[in-house]
């Protein structure tokens, strides 16, 4: 059964490293060691599901080269265009 998989792609700026956790459920899953960021661990463990993004133009940008580099089909994820908000 397929289902849908949302997630909010954002931007780290500056010199943090950002900090991810990942599910109990979605360890045994993991192919690679080390992913760059959630979007293609994401993808990469519910292959069979709709993947979709809520993304500034900016993180979209971003989260598309992420794809590229990692060599994920762009077609996989639908990106869905949010707009910034103040800081």
């Amino acid at each position: 059964m397929a289902r849908v998989v949302m997630t909010i792609c954002g931007l780290v700026k500056g010199p943090q490293k950002p900090m991810y956790q990942v599910a109990k459920a979605l360890e045994g899953s993991i192919r690679k060691g080390e992913y760059i960021n959630m979007l293609p661990l994401l993808i990469e463990s519910y292959p069979e599901d709709t993947i979709i993004a809520l993304a500034t133009k900016e993180a979209r940008d971003a989260q598309e080269q992420v794809l590229k580099n990692s060599d994920i089909d762009l077609a996989r994820v639908s990106f869905e265009d949010i707009e910034q908000g103040g800081d």
